[in-house]
């Protein structure tokens, strides 16, 4: 029963972090289109150095995340794969 619990558990965090992973990639797409626009306005004056430098730094965050969801993804896939004894 211990197992059980146990394979129940890894299935759940595994889920958990690919949700988190596939949310990771979205807002970094998202991250990616603003940091285009607005490197294209800063291009043409219509924004401000300050702004160019938020949206690199969000943009930088949003790189952050997805690559630790990636890892978190790796490691629950990892886990989940040691429950079922496939590793």
């Amino acid at each position: 029963e211990a197992l059980q619990i146990s394979a129940i558990q890894s299935r759940s965090e595994y889920l958990y972090a690919l949700d988190s992973y596939e949310t990771a990639v979205e807002n970094l797409d998202i991250a990616i289109s603003i940091r285009d626009k607005t490197r294209i306005k800063y291009e043409e004056g219509l924004a401000s150095s300050f702004e160019l430098n938020e949206i690199e730094s969000q943009f930088l965050e949003a790189q952050s995340q997805r690559i630790g969801s990636s890892i978190a993804l790796m490691n629950a896939l990892t886990q989940l794969r040691k429950a079922f004894n496939q590793l």
